[in-house]
């Protein structure tokens, strides 16, 4: 009964900040853990919004044809997916992860260049 009392004890002080971050982002968007990493934040929260961009599919620009808005979502995509696994080193495998590293480092900055020049493009 104890370690069970203890457990419980020892998530409180978790709920206590994840209640206060949950507010936090409600009033101002952001919240203090966010500001601790803003790359890790904003590539969490970049990843499914692209993917959700592409599902709901209700425009694309209007210089380019609706295949290829949903090919560059894709690129956008996946070089924040390059960028999540640069900041997680467990996501590579044991072994070379200097060269998986750099291979990912190289997609980031190629797909980044998609999302630069779509920035203002991504609106729904």
């Amino acid at each position: 009964m104890q370690r069970i009392h203890d457990a419980l004890l020892g998530l409180v002080p978790q709920v206590i900040w994840d209640s206060k971050y949950f507010w936090q982002r409600g009033m101002r968007g952001y919240a203090d853990c966010d500001v601790w990493g803003i790359d890790s934040y904003i590539v969490q929260i970049m990843i499914p919004m692209l993917k959700e961009m592409k599902r709901i599919s209700h425009g694309h620009p209007g210089n380019i044809t609706a295949e290829k808005w949903d090919e560059e979502l894709d690129i956008m995509t996946k070089g924040f997916e390059a960028a999540e696994r640069m900041l997680d080193f467990s996501k590579y495998p044991d072994g070379d992860w200097v060269k998986s590293y750099n291979k990912d480092e190289k997609i980031f900055k190629k797909n980044m260049k998609v999302f630069i020049s779509r920035f203002f493009d991504l609106w729904d």
